[in-house]
């Protein structure tokens, strides 16, 4: 670059800094410094979900075999809850006075998302009621339940390796 001077020394040399009077602490791993919108780390989001997946596996450990249903369903909770976080750091109102929508939007998006695949999973009161219904009404019909079961679990790991993963 023009008008840039090139050291033979890196910028973050402990001699240098010391020179300069700079005193601030190397980074260590795990730091989340730069982080300034945390929907947009993977690292946080992958954790968080994670989290989500396991307390909701302790509870209802009929879902532990579904894991790709329960990584998106959990994503999206995770990035919905992040998403109110930012608002709630940075204002639901921007600095011109205008809502800040965009935010908004995504956050009534992930919901949106997140709820879909709570249904799909019957972590909400009223697919709960239905799915063992549906159950009831399996086994009374003589109908293979732990098959059908099989067959789901199939179903969905396949369409989660389709669409790129764990979610």
């Amino acid at each position: 670059m023009e008008g840039v001077e090139e050291s033979s020394t890196p910028v973050h040399d402990a001699a240098a800094r010391r020179a300069r009077g700079y005193s601030w602490e190397t980074t260590r791993e795990g730091n989340f410094l730069a982080i300034k919108d945390a929907r947009n780390s993977p690292r946080i989001v992958s954790r968080l979900a994670g989290q989500l997946v396991a307390l909701v596996i302790a509870e209802r450990p009929d879902l532990a075999p579904f894991p790709f249903a329960l990584r998106r369903w959990a994503t999206a909770e995770t990035i919905a809850a992040l998403i109110v976080r930012r608002l709630d750091d940075i204002g639901v109102i921007d600095e011109t006075g205008e809502v800040r929508e965009r935010l908004n939007r995504e956050r009534r998006a992930e919901e949106r998302r997140a709820a879909e695949e709570a249904r799909a999973l019957g972590l909400d009161p009223v697919s709960l009621a239905r799915l063992a219904r549906d159950r009831a009404e399996a086994a009374l019909s003589g109908f293979d339940v732990e098959a059908a079961i099989a067959k789901g679990r199939e179903v969905i790991d396949a369409r989660a390796v389709h669409e790129g993963g764990d979610g």
